[in-house]
This record gives C-alpha cells, structure tokens and sequence, in this order.
C-alpha cells in the first residue's frame, strides 16, 4: 500500500482570503478519512516542484481550488514522478476548467489522472463525492505496493506473478506445500481445537469429522502467513493441496474471508485482485465463481466455497470435483450484484451488474455454491467476449467506483450490456 496526500493549488489572483477559506471546508470534509493534508496551499511553480518531490511515492488529490492551477499541477507532477493523479474541482473560480486542464496535461504525458467535481461544498452531494473520491483512491492505494502470499506447489513465480508485481509495485511471497505440510503439524492440540470450535459454531459439517483436525491446521498456517508476513491478501493452489493432503481449503477460506482477511482459490491472482477490490469497496468479502452456463438473459455461476459474511444457511458437503472434504455451500445474502473479470495479463477487466433470481445447492451438475443471475441483456456472448475463466461477484451495484478504480489501476475495462447483439461470425 502507499500513502495518500491531499494537495491543494490556487492562483492569487483569485484572491488569498477566498481559497483559504475554501480549503478550509475541504480539509475538514476530508479529515475523517485519516489521510495526510498538505496545510500549505501551492501558489508557485518552485514551490509545487518542491511539494511534488516532497510527496513522491504518494498517490496525490490534487485540490483545485481556483483557475490558473494546471500549470502548478503540472510542475508538482514533474517534482513527484508520479504515475497516476486524482483531481478534485469545484462550481466556483474556474476551478473546473483547470482540473480538466491538468487531467488533459496529465493524460499527455501517460498520468493515468481522474476528476471528481462537486457543485456545492456544503452540500450532502459533495459529501457523497468525497467519500467515494477516497473509497477510490484507498482501493487504487492498498493495491500499489501489495503484499501477496501464495501457498503453492513450488518455490519459484510464474509469469502472472511477476506481471503482478510489475504492475502494481506489489511483491509475491512463496510458501511451497513442502513448508505449510511442515507448519501443519507445528500447532497445538488446544490451537487446533479452539478453531475446531469456531469452525463448528458458524459451519453446519456434515459427512465424517476426522478431517476437521487438518481443515483446523491449515487454516492456523494461512492465517499466521498474513499475520507474520504483513499481506495483504492471500491464496493457496487448491488442486494440487487436495491431491497432496486428501483435504481441501475451503473452509479456511471461507472463514478467512469472514474476518476480514482476502483469501482466495487455485492460486488465482487476477480473481485475488478481485476479492481485494470488493472488500475495499464494499468492506464485504467478494465470491470467486466460474461461469457455468449461459442461456438467454440469465447464467449459472457455481463454486466450492463462498465467505460466511455474504451467505445463510452454510454448511459443509463433499468436494463436487474430488469428493474430498470439504466444500462450503449456503445461500447469498444480497438480491444485486456486480460481476468483474480480470485477465492474466492485469490489463483488461469486465464488468456487469444483475439480479439474483436463487442461490444454494440449486441441483446443477457443478460445485456446490451455485447462483442464477438475470441481466437486462443477452447473456449468450459472454464464453467469446469474458477475460478470465473466473468471476467475482460483489455485493450491490460498483459499476461506476469499480470502472474509475480499474482506470487507475490502467485498465482498459469492458462492460458486458455494451455487446448486445454481439457475434463472433
């Protein structure tokens, strides 16, 4: 994660005592979100050099609070290097056109750059705009500089991996199944039972109980990883786990992610960037779902794990694939969602919302987790048009936060409704 600084520019023409006070409206609507506030406000070129070295390494909000502001934020770019640029404007003193301005400046010089503008400042609209400015900017910040931990068959990273990395600054850790098979058996009899218990108290488990010691186990050694490791989000290859061990993750998951901590499946990072962003936005777990069928206007989504934060009625069942224990089932709390995909390269997303017409075990040949969505468009062109082979389903409406966050992040995003009567023929 990097830090966010708040930074604002005037033009003295427009008079000291008019954008002092003005910032000082800002600084306090903006105050509650625990970010750092640059208190002097930048009138000079040199100055706005010196501020942009000052802060680089930060993700900026550029506050506009007169005209005649591009060029200043033009030389705060230069002092900073900065890759990416949010600008907040206001009705008042020509500061609008003077966040379009820089955004242009910006834009031109590769600065991925986004405006937020509020017409009133003392207005519970502007309030709103400010609020998700910063759910924007902290999502789009916890990213750049992640930490990621994968639990996987091996001691070395892929190429997805290190796209990762380069793309966002972030840093992969590695724990090969060779060290979490050691660390499994490292815990205690009573840390084990003590999870048993909590797993007991929130999961119905059905089917044979003897496994719940190691489904106890693995979840101590995922949680102590983010823990120890300071991550921000972690996952564990499934697949190659099950068939080593004769037990799955999803359990730990799912418990993992009701507390707060992202957790994802098969060591996917572009659905790990995914589960991140929903908690980031929605401060719930997001779920990883394939897409397992198509027809009209509605799909079929279905996985072998969802978060106890975003479902009822959850318990345990066979593993649809392995029939292995266990998978985690239960119905989804929430009647909207959004869909997003993201592809292995981490520059192209999708995005769609829909209405949740039944969720649970809905008797469909596929993992246990299953959900049937309505859209208001076709549906039948998403195999041909979707990024990744995953989607994450996040809870109410995000298109617009969702779409400025990928554009920040530097991704070019499809919205699926815009490929009505889409064919590949």
């Amino acid at each position: 994660m990097i830090p966010i600084v708040v930074v604002p520019f005037a033009s003295e023409i427009h008079g000291k005592e008019y954008y002092v006070g003005l910032y000082d409206i800002i600084k306090n609507h903006i105050a509650v979100y625990g970010v750092e506030i640059h208190k002097e406000i930048i009138t000079d070129p040199e100055e706005a050099i010196r501020v942009g070295k000052k802060y680089s390494g930060f993700l900026p909000i550029a506050i506009t609070l007169t005209g005649g502001t591009s060029s200043l934020i033009e030389s705060f770019s230069d002092g900073g290097n900065f890759e990416r640029i949010i600008m907040f404007s206001h009705s008042q003193h020509n500061s609008l056109a003077s966040a379009v301005s820089a955004r242009s400046k910006m834009e031109r010089r590769g600065i991925t750059s986004l405006v937020y503008h509020c017409s009133n400042m003392n207005s519970t609209e502007c309030m709103l705009i400010i609020r998700d400015m910063m759910s924007v900017a902290k999502s789009v910040a916890t990213v750049i500089g992640s930490r990621v931990g994968l639990l996987v068959d091996r001691d070395t990273k892929n190429e997805i991996e290190e796209t990762f990395e380069f793309r966002f600054n972030a840093s992969i850790h590695i724990k090969p199944f060779e060290q979490v098979l050691e660390e499994m058996n490292r815990y205690s009899e009573s840390d084990v039972n003590e999870v048993k218990k909590r797993i007991t108290g929130v999961i119905d488990v059905e089917g044979p109980g003897e496994y719940m010691d190691e489904v106890a186990r693995l979840y101590l050694v995922l949680k102590n990883f983010v823990v120890n490791d300071k991550l921000d989000a972690v996952a564990i290859d499934c697949f190659p786990f099950i068939l080593k061990k004769g037990i799955t993750p999803c359990i730990p998951l799912s418990l993992l992610n009701s507390e707060g901590i992202i957790a994802g499946c098969e060591a996917d990072l572009p659905a790990l960037l995914g589960l991140m962003l929903s908690r980031l936005l929605t401060g719930r777990s997001g779920w990883m779902v394939n897409v397992v069928d198509v027809s009209s206007n509605r799909c079929v989504l279905a996985h072998c794990t969802i978060a106890l934060d975003i479902a009822k009625n959850v318990r345990s069942v066979a593993h649809y694939e392995s029939g292995k224990p266990y998978a985690v089932t239960g119905e989804y709390i929430g009647e909207f969602v959004t869909l997003l995909s993201i592809d292995r390269d981490f520059t192209v997303a999708s995005i769609a919302t829909a209405n949740v017409v039944a969720s649970g075990t809905l008797g469909y040949s596929a993992c246990r987790a299953q959900m049937v969505l309505e859209f208001s468009h076709s549906t039948e062109y998403l195999p041909n048009i979707v990024p990744n082979n995953h989607h994450i389903v996040m809870q109410g409406n995000l298109r617009k936060k969702l779409t400025e966050v990928l554009y920040m992040l530097g991704f070019d995003v499809i919205d699926y409704r815009e490929y009505e009567g889409y064919s590949c023929a």
